[in-house]
């Protein structure tokens, strides 16, 4: 927990006028100190529960985050196409956080915490029957 704050904490940009990041994970994760400064909060929850307004509530102004990383990993068994399953299912569950039911809704009616124009990056774990199946632009 906590590698990929230290890659956000690297594309902050000025310290004034930058960005920040909020690092949610089940364990307490450690801001690391390299790159990272006062902008970088973490928190201890997990994101199969969490309401999509606590999550909000906690970016920039409540409006929503600019990027979202979800490096979500299942507890592995071994079973490649069971870890492969419950790793889509994480990624289903970030998927719903940034989006919510946008399908359904105008843009400025959104109930997902990525802003309109933001961008979303899911890690997913694959399997030997799922090879190459993902490929989202």
């Amino acid at each position: 927990p906590g590698g990929w704050l230290q890659v956000a904490c690297q594309s902050l940009g000025p310290f004034r006028g930058g960005g920040s990041v909020l690092g949610v994970d089940t364990k307490k994760v450690k801001v690391p100190p390299l790159h990272c400064d006062s902008r970088v909060q973490t928190i201890s929850a997990d994101v199969t529960t969490l309401p999509h307004q606590r999550l909000k509530a906690l970016s920039p102004k409540e409006k929503g985050f600019s990027v979202i990383l979800s490096d979500m990993c299942p507890l592995v068994s071994g079973i490649t196409t069971k870890d492969a399953a419950l790793s889509f299912e994480l990624g289903m569950r970030a998927l719903d956080l940034a989006l919510g039911s946008r399908i359904h809704l105008e843009p400025s009616d959104c109930v997902g915490v990525l802003k309109v124009g933001g961008h979303l990056v899911i890690k997913l774990l694959e399997s030997e029957d799922a090879k190459g199946a993902f490929l989202l632009a």
